[in-house]
């Protein structure tokens, strides 16, 4: 009985870890090969503190020791290794893995290879119960590892609360908006490296927690108990349970030590296997474990799951929409604020050049369209006024604020957003969150808040629900709302992202292709939409088009460009209707398509 709830217990602690790797691994989307780290981390700052520095009885101190130290080597790590897109934080973490080890082993106040013994068992302040303790309660009396198993058990279930919040909060919204795509998430004023890194860090005080916990449960860390080894099992654990979901990574964690303590009992008591052969035997079962979850069902036994939002009651009228253009009066000097400029811009990628001196300035309430052949250089143009490319030499400023050299998300939160040429709408993410994750100013985005201020938190969130509810209307997608944006048809995802850009509300949209393969029948709807964010929204609107059509219906102003220079501007009709500039477009786009 006795082995049975100190396997129990260990199963609650590993549990614990296993959630923080969830946050780091399932929702961010981060290939994390270092976890036991965070774990180590936890359970050697716990060991020393309770052994060198701390008094008797200061279990609850040491636990938050722990998840502190474990954030500490994150924010260590994660700041230099987060800023690089790719595999390249997955070499880091594999790295620190092994450097981890090394350190410990060599350094005396880690107790070298021999670890640290003597751990404080359990105890609060006064209490300090010895191994053959017992509590009392009437009806059943229970033993200290019983009431061990109970208090971690309890935090167990502390863990599952708080990462619980997180998940279903507007900032765990934000983070997986960042895991699906987080060159959008920054073209909508979100700074990605930093909602990595402090999922990175809330995820290893959880797992630094846990090792606390494991430290005072065996009375003694050792550099063995802390190995790559361990990663694995974690990440099994994780996976066998579903990497995106928290209830899986809890389920994934009691199955996995289940299967691996019956294999344990098969190996010695059936078996008779030698005891040495025993580990090995383990290690490869958990791994076989591993691949054919990986190959049968990928993502765990529980799938992530998603949030629905129910339309608020009584539902919010759809949005009226410009039935027809405002005439145009030929010139854009003499209407509308003046918004966005840029003069001169220039930009060589080796010895080609992509962007050659152009210049333009967009006002409210005006369109302005971008025509030319694929590689005149339209699309580098909104990437350098987006902050995805930087300029070579030029000038952008939005109002006063000059912009060339800010990073995408400080442009956006100046108030430039963009649409992609190739859609990029959150995948994973259902209709409503896609129009929820691109909304500003939500204090729900900040961990603090949720914990801190959770009645602003839920207000604001019931105000920007019943704002997307409204947007949905307008953009005919309130049917969808509650869909993934991957089950979208392909005029559904443009449509998509038009309301998304809304939805961040800019003083300047710069639009690439939005009609591009668009059914012809549906097209007039995607023309009203876009009039609407200049004549009724009173934004400056930019889009780069093929379609001259769309132009002709559009546009209050026309920018021709050919090998990254503005050859010509003028109102659609002077533009359009200049013979040669056609031909030598046209001759373009036949050249573009041989």
């Amino acid at each position: 009985m006795l082995y049975v709830v100190d396997v129990l217990t260990l199963t609650a602690i590993m549990a614990v870890a296993v959630h923080g790797y969830m946050l780091i691994k399932g929702l961010a989307g981060l290939l994390h090969l270092g976890h036991a780290v965070f774990y180590g981390l936890g359970a050697y700052a716990s060991a020393i503190l309770t052994t060198k520095v701390l008094p008797p009885g200061s279990f609850p101190l040491s636990v938050a020791a722990g998840a502190l130290a474990a954030s500490a080597g994150a924010l260590l790590i994660g700041w230099p290794a987060l800023k690089a897109r790719g595999r390249y934080f997955m070499i880091v973490t594999f790295s620190m893995q092994l450097i981890f080890i090394t350190l410990v082993i060599n350094l005396s106040f880690t107790g070298g290879p021999d670890g640290l013994s003597s751990i404080p068992r359990l105890s609060f302040g006064p209490w300090q119960p010895g191994k053959r303790w017992m509590l009392d309660l009437g009806l059943v009396t229970l033993t200290f590892a019983q009431v061990k198993l109970l208090v971690m058990t309890g935090f167990t279930a502390l863990s599952f609360w708080f990462c619980s919040r997180i998940v279903d909060s507007p900032y765990g919204r934000l983070i997986r908006a960042v895991r699906e795509d987080e060159q959008v998430a920054e073209a909508y004023g979100r700074d990605a490296t930093r909602a990595k890194l402090s999922i990175l860090l809330i995820g290893a005080g959880i797992t630094g927690a846990a090792g606390s916990l494991f430290a005072h449960h065996f009375n003694y860390v050792g550099p063995s108990q802390f190995e790559l080894e361990l990663t694995m099992l974690l990440l099994a654990m994780l996976i066998l349970g579903g990497q995106t979901s928290l209830l899986g990574a809890t389920i994934g964690t009691g199955l996995m030590v289940g299967l691996l303590e019956g294999l344990r009992f098969v190996l010695d008591n059936w078996l008779a296997v030698p005891f040495e052969m025993t580990a090995p035997l383990r290690q490869a079962a958990y791994s076989v474990i591993l691949i054919l979850i990986l190959a049968v069902r990928a993502r765990g036994l529980i799938p992530e799951r998603l949030k629905r939002h129910g339309r608020p009651a009584p539902a919010l009228p759809p949005r009226p929409v410009a039935a027809e253009p405002i005439p145009s009066s030929g010139t854009v000097t003499e209407l509308g604020e003046v918004v966005l400029t840029c003069s001169n811009l220039q930009k060589h990628f080796g010895g080609l050049t992509a962007v050659a001196g152009a210049g333009f300035s967009l006002r409210r309430g005006r369109i302005v369209a971008i025509i030319g052949s694929n590689g005149a250089g339209k699309t580098t143009i909104f990437n350098i006024l987006s902050g995805f490319e930087r300029a070579d030499l030029g000038e952008a400023h939005m109002g006063r604020q000059p912009i060339l050299g800010k990073t995408p998300a400080e442009i956006a939160r100046l108030g430039i957003a963009r649409t992609f040429q190739d859609v990029r709408i959150w995948n994973r993410l259902t209709v409503i969150e896609n129009i929820l994750a691109a909304r500003p100013h939500q204090p729900g985005e900040h961990p603090a808040h949720l914990f801190l201020s959770p009645g602003r938190v839920a207000r604001a969130e019931a105000d920007n629900i019943a704002a997307a509810w409204t947007l949905l209307e307008r953009f005919g997608l309130a049917d969808k709302a509650n869909d993934l944006g991957n089950d979208l048809s392909y005029a559904q995802r443009k449509m998509l992202a038009l309301g998304r850009i809304t939805a961040f509300g800019p003083a300047a949209m710069l639009l690439d292709e939005p009609t591009s393969g668009v059914d012809p029948k549906r097209l007039d709807v995607f023309l009203d939409h876009i009039r609407t964010f200049a004549r009724t929204d009173d934004r400056a609107v930019c889009l780069i088009e093929h379609n001259m059509t769309v132009v002709k219906e559009l546009a209050d102003w026309v920018l021709f460009m050919d090998e990254g220079k503005v050859m010509t501007s003028g109102t659609p009709h002077e533009v359009l209707g200049d013979h040669s500039l056609m031909r030598r477009y046209l001759g373009h786009q036949k050249a573009a398509t041989a």
